[in-house]
């Protein structure tokens, strides 16, 4: 099947499709802070089908590889009209099938005061490949004796969109960056810096973690963020947690670090610069990554607990002024308190609390995986939406959800 290209003019997918799909369903506009408003919901069916044309089953089955599930690992804006971007990671089954990566594109269109604010279409789905065919979320899938580089497997958890059309995303198993054109087609990979790899990859958590490894990311906690600066000069990688070396685990393996290393790659130069950012507590996650107007990042920080049981689902604006490039410094401690006197993390500012009782979002319905950020045009009146989006993990059952909140200007600028 020949790939989609998202920047052509849009067609209505066919209507057995559309039936599939589920609008929204909420509306408030309570006050979070004096510039936040909630807008709305949106769900997409959990058995709902994509545009892949995949029609086999995979491994004993009865999983159908054109399930449209875990879209909301990763959101980006396309730039053009109401378009937005969603991607699929490594699939079912924590990467025990041979699900193909792909993203999909959909229009978001917002109508505040209306009884259906926010309502959401799929337009069409993309397949990431190369010349040699499709990527594969297989958690086998690689060569332990070929160069890393030249990996099959992917798990992509973050995408954003240039206004070339191309897509540079972040993957959890290298971690890598990659870009592709907008047919889906891979154009390069860009490679972190050597303390982000583990040099034994195994197909299970516990073959990578220590003894096996005791430096690169947590199986399992790569890049899961990834932020492209407005003018397109600078990305930042952001991974869900502590790398190894810098007192992630005790040993016992439990987590106990709190500095997470992000990633600054400028992409003319190719230089890189690291920065701190300290988790709340060890047992948090970050989830995903965005450039605000203005200079700063939004992060979303999380626990892994779903429902009633979920505690923490923060979005922070973080500001890299001031901020030390601790790339030249081989192993960070566990806990911030311990730091360098000389090392100064990224500041951190609350911006957002998903489980605030006024966005009526907490309780039984609260997902575990909130794992997708990004920002739409401005509304007529200046507000401009933020996404929000949950990723299923293609779980029976399981929407996808997309919450949008609207910011005003006091939101969008730097703090003092």
């Amino acid at each position: 099947m020949r790939p989609a290209r998202v920047h052509e003019p849009l067609k209505t997918p066919p209507a057995r499709r559309v039936g599939l799909l589920l609008a929204a369903v909420l509306a408030s506009s309570t006050l979070a802070r004096a510039d936040i408003t909630y807008l709305g919901e949106a769900t997409i069916s959990w058995d709902a089908t994509d545009l892949s044309g995949q029609t086999q089953v995979l491994g004993d089955g009865p999983f159908h590889a054109d399930r449209l599930g875990s879209i909301g690992s990763a959101i980006a804006f396309t730039g053009v009209g109401n378009t937005y971007l969603m991607m699929s990671d490594r699939g079912p089954m924590d990467g025990a099938l041979d699900y193909q990566p792909r993203f999909h594109a959909f229009t978001i269109e917002l109508a505040p005061g209306s009884s259906r604010p926010v309502t959401v279409h799929l337009v069409s789905t993309t397949v990431l490949h190369d010349d040699t065919g499709p990527y594969s979320g297989a958690a086998a899938a690689f060569d332990a004796d070929a160069d890393p580089r030249l990996d099959r497997r992917l798990d992509p958890e973050a995408l954003r969109v240039c206004r070339d059309g191309s897509i540079y995303t972040a993957d959890e198993y290298g971690p890598w960056i990659d870009r592709w054109s907008a047919a889906g087609a891979h154009l390069e990979r860009l490679a972190p810096p050597d303390k982000y790899r583990v040099k034994k990859r195994g197909d299970a958590a516990l073959h990578e973690l220590p003894p096996n490894n005791r430096r690169g990311r947590q199986s399992n906690r790569g890049f899961e963020g990834l932020a492209l600066s407005p003018d397109e000069s600078i990305l930042w990688a952001l991974p869900q947690g502590v790398l190894l070396q810098d007192g992630a685990l005790d040993p016992a393996n439990e987590r106990i670090g709190r500095c997470v290393r992000l990633l600054e790659l400028d992409l003319r130069s190719r230089a890189t610069r690291e920065y701190v950012y300290t988790l709340d507590a060890p047992e948090l996650g970050l989830n995903e990554l965005l450039a605000l107007p203005g200079g700063r990042l939004l992060a979303l920080e999380k626990d892994g607990k779903e429902g009633k049981k979920a505690r923490v689902r923060k979005l922070y604006a973080i500001d890299l002024a001031g901020a030390t490039d601790v790339s030249g410094v081989d192993a960070l401690p566990s806990s911030p308190s311990d730091l360098d006197a000389a090392i100064k993390p990224v500041r951190k500012t609350l911006l957002l609390d998903l489980l605030d009782p006024r966005w009526g979002l907490a309780g039984s319905d609260m997902p575990e995986k909130v794992e997708g950020l990004a920002l739409g045009p401005a509304l007529p009146d200046g507000r401009v939406p933020l996404l929000v989006t949950s990723d299923n993990d293609f779980r029976d059952g399981q929407p996808t959800r997309i919450w949008v909140f609207l910011l005003g200007a006091k939101d969008l600028s730097p703090a003092p």
